[in-house]
């Protein structure tokens, strides 16, 4: 039998009500999906203004004056300008893979290879045509659309200004703009089509050896296999300029009139109109993903991996009407704070009206729900509320693997005010790192200068799906796929099967899972330096008393 729990309550659109015994209890980030957003460059709309609720996110992307996120539970979430329809997520859109948003438009692929838009439909965009192929990648430009099937070909649709060329052969990556689109082939070299009368489909002929593309308004990028930048159509904004000495670029994006780069040690660069200051980054944290709007800038940085459960939707609770779901095979320990938020549309607007929570029979007491402004409070948008474990608490909980979480509403919520209403609950449980591509060390060091080695998944990391797909890769030769620089034992933090600078951003040089003395030595070694190789974890520029205060603060093993 469990020992009795009680656990602290935030709700980020509501109060916690009641008293809490939680002596153990600590206040937790909301860890909901891979890493945090972090955004630049224009408001005008609400596109850097995400839901509070929204937490950590696998995959972002800018439209004009909106911008969409990709969750780790393959749910989708869009905020800023709605004058066409381009918040509207498909009501039951799941198990989404990857993102793009348009203009004006929005497009989802989900993992069964099925392609979902919607938006702004003048030019047929959003119609996705019935007999597409499975998908593997998905672009959207403003009025149109391109896509990439499992075996390599290239579909579009809508204002797509010309067809694609006949010879393109296989493709391993697609990207669109305004009115232009792209693809990289497997061999190296760049197609471009559409309109080109800014010199935007005008790739130069002696470009080979490419390995990312991106396509802004009306400009075009590329990331060439020495890890350098290379841009050329409309130019007047300074967007095609790339900065002297940008070097080990892993990452490309274009905007309106403004290009970046992400380079290995996760810092962006950018160039082009600042007018909205979407080309002035501000000191990140280290990022992983980069994409870019109109006239902003969004950014997926580092975080941990998130084992997300949701449960089914419990229905409408009133009357004193109880709803229990139990989370079933859940892992014994977790690497960090877990978070259980419960996903609300009642009547819940009055103090006399709210929810008892609890957890394999103990709980917090009652969470009273923020009123989103309509007479009985039965909004089309859900309230939430966040109940926050510490590691020690989860693992008490889930010793045998199960979770049972009931929901049970005060005697004043009243159902028939919210007849359609529904409680959903998600379990946010971060994942410890796992050797992914299955070689005894977490890395993938020895494909990263390899030109002919492609992003196969489409995920912005050279992972195990390009260890697996290629031969040869013992850029050392010493008989194991590893990290050519670090004899092993280095742990993937992120878990993104890459060893990045998510890994040493805290002062974790030699990646044993434990900031402490030989970290210290390496601090110490560089004091000073100036642009050293690591160790400058404020970013200043140089080794010193900042990065001397964040490997204190992060002492002891990692999180």
């Amino acid at each position: 039998m469990k020992h009795p729990q009680r656990f602290q309550t935030t709700a980020f659109l509501g109060l916690l009500v009641g008293s809490l015994l939680a002596l153990d209890m600590v206040r937790q980030p909301n860890a909901q999906a891979d890493g945090p957003l972090t955004s630049w460059g224009s408001n005008s709309a609400g596109q850097r203004t995400p839901p509070s609720w929204l937490g950590r996110i696998r995959a972002v992307s800018g439209g004009y004056t909106h911008t969409m996120a990709l969750r780790s539970n393959g749910s989708v979430v869009c905020w800023g300008s709605s004058n066409e329809g381009q918040l509207a997520v498909p009501t039951g859109l799941s198990e989404v893979v990857d993102i793009s948003a348009g203009y004006f438009h929005n497009v989802a692929l989900r993992a069964n290879g099925q392609v979902v838009c919607w938006g702004f439909n003048v030019f047929g965009q959003c119609s996705v045509p019935s007999d597409l192929p499975p998908i593997r990648a998905v672009a959207a430009g403003e009025g149109h659309t391109v896509a990439l099937s499992s075996d390599d070909r290239v579909f579009q649709w809508g204002d797509v200004y010309a067809t694609v060329p006949t010879d393109i052969g296989r493709v391993a990556r697609i990207a669109a703009g305004q009115y232009h689109s792209m693809a990289l082939r497997f061999d190296g070299t760049v197609r471009c089509w559409g309109d080109g009368s800014w010199g935007q489909c005008a790739a130069p002929a002696n470009l080979v050896g490419a390995r990312a593309i991106a396509a802004g308004a009306l400009h075009s990028i590329v990331l060439r296999s020495d890890q350098t930048v290379q841009c050329w159509g409309r130019g007047d904004n300074g967007q095609l300029n790339v900065p002297s000495g940008l070097t080990s670029v892993v990452a490309i994006a274009g905007g309106g009139a403004h290009s970046a780069a992400l380079r290995e040690d996760g810092t962006v660069a950018a160039w082009g109109l600042n007018a909205s200051g979407q080309s002035s980054p501000p000191r990140l944290p280290f990022t992983r993903q980069l994409n870019l709007g109109f006239s902003h800038s969004v950014s997926v940085d580092c975080g941990v991996d998130i084992d997300l459960r949701n449960s089914p939707d419990l229905g409408a609770v009133g009357f004193g009407a109880a709803k229990t779901h139990t989370f079933t095979s859940l892992p014994p320990t977790s690497n960090g704070g877990v978070t259980l938020e419960i996903i609300a549309r009642a009547d819940l607007d009055l103090t006399s009206e709210f929810l008892l929570v609890t957890l394999d029979g103990q709980g917090p007491g009652s969470v009273l729900f923020a009123t989103t402004g309509s007479a009985n409070d039965c909004p089309v948008e859900p309230n939430r509320a966040t109940i926050n474990l510490t590691a020690a608490t989860y693992a008490s909980l889930a010793a045998d693997g199960e979770i049972q979480v009931h929901v049970e509403s005060s005697i004043g919520v009243n159902a028939s005010q919210c007849a359609a209403g529904s409680v959903v609950l998600e379990l946010a449980v971060p994942k410890f790192p796992t050797d992914c591509n299955g070689n005894g060390v977490e890395d993938s060091c020895d494909v990263r200068t390899r030109s002919d080695v492609f992003d196969c998944d489409q995920n912005g990391a050279i992972d195990s799906c390009e260890i697996t797909s290629s031969q040869n890769l013992d850029c050392d030769q010493d008989g194991r796929l590893d990290w050519c620089q670090i004899a092993g034992g280095a742990q993937d933090k992120d878990a993104d099967g890459v060893l990045d600078s998510c890994e040493f951003a805290i002062g974790d040089f030699d990646l044993n899972g434990v900031v402490g003395g030989p970290d210290l030595a390496t601090l110490l070694a560089l004091w000073g330096v100036p642009k050293p190789p690591y160790g400058d974890l404020d970013r200043n520029g140089n080794v010193g008393g900042g990065d001397l205060a964040i490997m204190l603060n992060h002492w002891g093993p990692v999180n």
